[in-house]
């Protein structure tokens, strides 16, 4: 029996309402997945992940040493998890909420940040899907093309206040790119989480239905709804707080590298969101 360390606050008043039933949706050595009846992915960290949305971090140092198996069968109450064999025991788990970040930095301000961020990914962000470089064969050359023109073309919308055009454009980017959350995911994940916070006037990001976010992974679906409502990994949260702290951010080196780690580029197409919504609040502020 492991011990939780923390939950996410949203899971936990979640679990108070009634046991969470379903299965175990996969397993790696930093994050077992439980998938919902109602198709809800909720991620069981170990101790160095994280704390995230529909996220418990757990004293756990590697899953995969619990042999538990995709499939086995999953229930989620108030006082703990079982999954198959294994289990998880709430004892009074700090309980973690997603802060918001207010966005009361003037246009000059927010532009100079996103130059800096911009810098930043150059020296610590990973090529290979928002981040152009190394050397990508040619299928990953032309989904790097249809990554950077769906860019484009959402951020030219959202500059416009051109609600449909950014809808298609940002369906053009669900699901683009591999991994577990592709790197068009990953982007609009990013802005999604500017977008979200008080006080931005990118108020044209859409909503995307979930006929979209079926063709994406789980992951990836879950990651997307919770950007849109200002929600995400405490890193990416950290990160964006030293961001937009007035009088200068503090410590963003560490942080961004931090955030550039995340999987192969996930990390790096994330900050490559965020430093486009940052570029977007400071133009729809006026020219500076």
């Amino acid at each position: 029996m492991a011990i939780a360390l923390s939950m996410d606050a949203v899971v936990a008043e979640r679990v108070r309402e009634g046991a969470l039933l379903g299965e175990v949706h996969s397993v790696f050595r930093r994050v077992l997945n439980v998938v919902t009846q109602q198709d809800q992915l909720v991620a069981f960290g170990a101790s160095t992940v994280d704390d995230a949305p529909w996220t418990i971090r757990v004293e756990v140092d590697d899953w995969c040493r619990h042999q538990v198996q995709a499939g086995a069968p999953a229930v989620v109450t108030a006082h703990g998890a079982t999954f198959g064999a294994a289990s998880v025991k709430f004892r009074n788990p700090y309980i973690w909420y997603a802060k918001e970040i207010p966005l009361i930095l003037d246009r000059a301000e927010l532009a100079a940040r996103a130059r800096l961020l911009d810098e930043l990914l150059t020296e610590h962000g990973v090529p290979g899907g928002m981040l152009e470089g190394g050397k990508p064969d040619p299928f990953q050359a032309a989904v790097g093309i249809r990554l950077r023109q769906g860019q484009t073309a959402l951020t030219q919308a959202l500059r416009r206040n051109d609600t449909e055009a950014a809808r298609k454009a940002a369906e053009g980017l669900v699901g683009l790119g591999p991994g577990l959350t592709p790197a068009g995911d990953d982007f609009l994940s990013g802005l999604a989480l500017v977008a979200a916070q008080p006080g931005s006037r990118t108020t044209s990001f859409p909503r995307l239905g979930e006929k979209v976010l079926a063709r994406t992974t789980l992951l990836s679906a879950t990651t997307l709804r919770e950007a849109r409502t200002g929600r995400a990994r405490e890193s990416l949260l950290d990160l964006l707080r030293r961001l937009l702290e007035p009088g200068g951010g503090t410590g963003l080196a560490g942080a961004v590298a931090r955030v550039a780690a995340i999987g192969h580029t996930s990390g790096t197409d994330l900050l490559s969101g965020v430093a486009a919504g940052l570029r977007l609040e400071s133009e729809m502020r006026g020219s500076v």
